[in-house]
């Protein structure tokens, strides 16, 4: 358990945000490129990858005009068959 000391200082560091960048520095490209494990695999910020994950989910996410979406859920199901 943290001590109020230990506490203090955890609640009044200030953190500074991470600058957003679109593409890597050309140095770190430079040394990705020679790294032939990493070579094939583009670089890009946390930010371009967290924006184009949760694009990704939400087309996953997004049901087609027309179509059908049943409810497999029991709630207000009273075992009468629905005609």
């Amino acid at each position: 358990m943290a001590t109020q000391a230990e506490r203090s200082v955890f609640s009044t560091r200030r953190r500074r945000p991470i600058a957003e960048f679109e593409e890597p520095p050309a140095a770190v490209q430079a040394f990705h490129a020679q790294l032939p494990l990493y070579a094939p695999t583009p670089l890009m910020s946390l930010q371009t990858l967290a924006r184009a994950l949760g694009e990704a989910f939400a087309a996953a996410a997004r049901v087609p005009q027309g179509v059908c979406v049943q409810d497999t859920s029991m709630e207000g199901y009273d075992g009468r068959l629905l005609a």
